[in-house]
C-alpha cells in the first residue's frame, strides 16, 4: 500500500529501509533525517544538526542507529533509541 509520508519540509534527497522493512530512513535538503514507520506513515524519530542538506543516509545492521552524510562535510550517526548522534565525523 503506498501512502503519503509527511514530515520534512523540503525535497528528500535519499531513502533507506531498514534491514527488517519496518522502517524507512529519509535525508533531506532542509537538512533533517527522519524515520517513519512503513506500517503506519507516522514519524518515529526526526534528527537536526547538519548545516546543509543530507546527500546519503544508512543503516546499521542491527537497525539501532542511521548514519547520514551531508554537504556541509559531516557524517553522523544518531541512535534511534536516545534520539540525538552519538558519533560525527568532519
Amino acid at each position: 500500500t503506498l501512502r503519503p509520508i509527511k514530515g520534512h519540509e523540503d525535497a528528500v534527497g535519499c531513502l533507506a529501509f531498514s534491514r527488517d522493512g519496518k522502517y524507512l530512513a529519509s535525508g533531506s535538503h532542509d537538512n533533517t533525517a527522519r524515520v517513519f514507520s512503513v506500517e503506519t506513515g507516522k514519524e518515529v524519530a526526526a534528527f537536526s544538526g547538519h548545516k546543509e542538506r543530507i546527500k546519503r543516509i544508512a543503516w546499521s545492521p542491527d537497525g539501532k542507529y542511521i548514519a547520514t552524510a551531508s554537504y556541509d562535510k559531516l557524517a553522523a550517526v544518531w541512535s534511534l533509541t536516545a534520539k540525538r548522534p552519538v558519533q560525527q565525523f568532519t
